[in-house]
């Protein structure tokens, strides 16, 4: 389309959502090369809106879905190339164009940095959540965090590894999520509380570290319990991050071993623990 139109065939003339459409298609590749198929799109619609194509100029939409793309790379840079992104969005906001910072635009952000091998990633993620925080506080009603956002924290908590000064670091971000945010900005899901019992049971390498968390498992659980948000996935982490004894006390009548072992536990629940689950993964 952009070969022909530069030929001279008006009628093949790209514009913003022709160019957008494809930069989405290649953020749902499964090809590795996704992402870079996507910002090569980008940088020749920019280039394409600067020849003159004024029907092309790149907007909110199609920079948060390079970003987008980049957030769900196992490239090592991949962090850094969706951060790249999102300062031009910055800029580009300032100079006035059709350019905007948006939720979905800082959720893929922190997507990004939870999946990189970035050292101090949870507290750097908990800074984007509150730079959302203050912006929404001063008026940007572009920027309200939501549940997506607080489950794009946790994951960051969640796949932190290295130092205990590093452990400790995430997991003070858990307890800030739990204790503020939770309901903050909307209602927990299956994936929010999946990804926090996740995030203790990786933050928490000896018995006495679980021991000293068992009582805020315990609560988690109970809350996901009465919003009716158990499904297999939250029951397979609450398992492997509670002690034997809080597992026991919450489900009693069910046999440890076999029901982890075989993952059929949810199947014998209460209904009322899981009324709420929209599926199950």
């Amino acid at each position: 389309m952009l070969r022909n139109y530069r030929r001279g065939d008006i009628d093949s003339k790209p514009n913003t959502i022709s160019f957008t459409s494809v930069i989405h298609a290649f953020s749902k590749c499964s090809s590795g090369n996704g992402p870079k198929k996507a910002e090569t799109i980008l940088r020749l619609m920019e280039k394409s809106f600067l020849e003159g194509n004024m029907v092309a100029d790149p907007n909110t939409v199609t920079y948060s879905a390079v970003i987008g793309a980049w957030s769900k790379s196992s490239e090592q840079d991949a962090f850094d190339n969706a951060k790249k992104i999102f300062d031009e969005m910055l800029s580009l906001e300032k100079m006035g164009r059709s350019v905007h910072l948006i939720t979905v635009t800082y959720a893929s952000l922190i997507n990004a940095l939870a999946r990189s091998k970035k050292l101090g990633k949870a507290k750097k993620a908990h800074a984007i959540l509150e730079e959302m925080e203050m912006l929404y506080q001063k008026g940007n009603r572009h920027v309200k965090p939501n549940m997506y956002v607080i489950n794009s924290v946790l994951s960051a908590c969640a796949f932190t590894n290295g130092s205990k000064a590093e452990r400790r670091d995430a997991m003070s971000v858990v307890m800030k999520i739990l204790d503020r945010c939770m309901h903050t900005y909307g209602k927990p899901d299956s994936i929010t509380y999946s990804i926090a019992f996740q995030a203790f049971y990786v933050l928490t390498t000896t018995m006495e570290e679980k021991a000293e968390i068992s009582s805020i498992v315990r609560t988690l659980f109970g809350n996901c319990c009465e919003e009716g948000l158990v499904n297999k996935n939250v029951l397979k982490k609450f398992r492997k991050t509670a002690t034997t004894e809080v597992y026991r006390d919450l489900l009693n009548s069910l046999p440890v071993t076999d029901a982890y072992k075989d993952n059929t536990a949810n199947d014998y629940l209460a209904p009322k623990w899981k009324y709420n689950v929209r599926c199950s993964f």
